[in-house]
C-alpha cells in the first residue's frame, strides 16, 4: 500500500557485533551490540529497501547500507544481502534481477559476490558464524557459496520451489541445522557433509535451535495439538518437552534455558505473543512476562544479548494503533530494560 510518507517494514534480526556465538558477551564495555534490521520506503515514486542497526548498549541508530534486502545475522564481521535491480524488458516489463552481495558489518566495502541472478526467487543469505560460508536457497536448490572464492555447491535440489527461511548455527563448529520438506536436517561445512536426523509425517516449523550442549535440536512440530520436540542429532530420537501452544521462534542460551513465543489471536489480524522459559529438559515450563496488556515477540537470529537477557519487541497499544519498543529482559527476574521507542513501528 503506498501513502503520502515513508511506510516501513521491519524485519526483526538480532547480532552480537563480534560476529560469533559467544553468549557470553555483555552489553557494556568499548565494544557495542548490535540490533540488525531491514526497512521498505515506499512512495509513489520509488521503493527503497536498506539496512539499519540499533547500538543494544544505548539505543541509537545507525544507517547501514542502501539498496539492501534479504540477509540473516552478520557472521565474521561480514553482511550478505541481496540487492535487487530492476530492469525493462520488452516482453514483461519490469523486471527484479536479485544478486548476492557481501560487505562489512557496519555496511563498508560492499562488493558482489556472485555475478549471477536469482532472478524474482526470495532467497536469503544465511552467513555462518565464521563468515566462511553462506547457506542459501535459490529456487529449487540450497547452496553452500564459499565466500572467499564465490564457488558454490549444490547441497540440495528440491525438485521445487523452496525458501530457507532460517538456519540454526551450532557454537563453535561447522555444524548448522535447518528444516527441509518436513526433515530436520545438518550441514557440516568443513566436511560438505548432509545429515537427515528427524522426519515428521506433520510439518515442522522452520525455525529450530541447538541446545547448550550442542548434541540435540530443538522443534515444533505443527498438528491437530502443537508439540515440541527434543531431537538427539546421534540417533534421531524425540522427545515431547511440551504440547498445546501455537510456539513461534525457539531460542537456548549456554545454559540450558529455553525461550519461545506463544501466539496469541485477539482479532482478525491482530496478535499478541507470550513469552515463555522452561529448561532444556522440558521441566519448570512457566511464563517469563505476566500478560499485562502488552505482547512481546523475538526473533530466534541471535537473540541473546548475554546469557540471561532475550532481546525482545514489546507492543504498547496506544491511540495510533501501537508501539513497537525494542527491550531487554532479564529471563532470571522478568526485570524489562527499555532500548528505544517505537524503533521497530511499521
Amino acid at each position: 500500500m503506498l501513502r503520502k510518507f515513508c511506510l516501513f517494514t521491519v524485519i526483526i534480526l538480532f547480532f552480537m557485533s563480534c560476529g560469533d556465538d559467544d553468549n557470553g558477551t555483555t552489553t557494556t564495555g568499548d565494544t557495542p551490540e548490535w540490533f540488525y534490521m531491514t526497512r521498505t520506503t515506499d512512495s509513489e515514486e520509488c521503493t527503497n529497501h536498506y539496512i539499519e542497526r540499533i547500538n543494544i548498549n544505548n539505543g541509537n541508530v545507525e544507517h547501514v547500507i542502501d539498496s539492501a534486502r534479504m540477509f540473516s545475522r552478520p557472521g565474521g564481521g561480514k553482511l550478505a544481502f541481496i540487492r535487487t535491480l530492476r530492469r525493462l524488458t520488452q516482453d514483461s516489463g519490469l523486471v527484479d534481477d536479485r544478486y548476492l552481495y557481501i560487505c562489512n558489518e557496519d555496511g563498508s566495502n560492499p562488493e558482489l559476490l556472485l555475478n549471477e541472478s536469482f532472478g524474482q526467487m526470495t532467497c536469503i543469505p544465511h552467513i555462518s558464524p565464521d563468515g566462511k560460508n553462506i547457506l542459501m536457497s535459490a529456487g529449487s536448490n540450497i547452496m553452500d557459496i564459499d565466500v572467499e572464492t564465490g564457488e558454490k555447491r549444490e547441497i540440495i535440489n528440491a525438485g521445487g520451489f523452496f525458501n530457507l527461511h532460517f538456519v540454526a548455527f551450532r557454537e563453535n563448529s561447522s555444524i548448522c541445522a535447518f528444516v527441509f520438506n518436513n526433515v530436520v536436517a545438518t550441514y557440516d561445512f568443513a566436511l560438505n557433509s548432509l545429515e537427515a536426523r528427524f522426519q515428521s509425517e506433520n510439518d515442522i516449523n522452520d525455525v529450530i535451535c541447538f541446545d547448550e550442549t550442542g548434541d540435540y535440536i530443538f522443534a515444533n512440530v505443527k498438528a491437530e495439538d502443537d508439540y515440541l520436540l527434543k531431537i538427539e542429532i546421534a540417533t534421531g530420537n524425540a522427545d515431547t518437552l511440551d504440547k498445546g501452544k501455537d510456539y513461534k521462534n525457539l531460542c537456548c542460551n549456554n545454559e540450558g534455558i529455553v525461550i519461545f513465543a506463544e501466539m496469541t489471536t485477539l482479532t482478525t489480524n491482530n496478535y499478541i505473543f507470550n513469552l515463555w522459559k522452561m529448561n532444556s529438559d522440558g521441566s519448570s515450563p512457566e511464563k517469563l512476562i505476566p500478560l499485562d496488556g502488552n505482547g512481546y515477540y523475538h526473533a530466534p537470529n541471535k537473540p541473546f544479548t548475554n546469557n540471561n537477557e532475550l532481546l525482545a519487541g514489546r507492543v504498547v497499544p496506544n491511540g495510533n494503533g501501537r508501539c513497537d519498543n525494542l527491550v531487554g529482559i532479564n529471563i532470571s527476574t522478568g526485570h524489562i530494560r527499555q532500548i528505544c521507542n517505537g524503533c521497530l513501528n511499521d
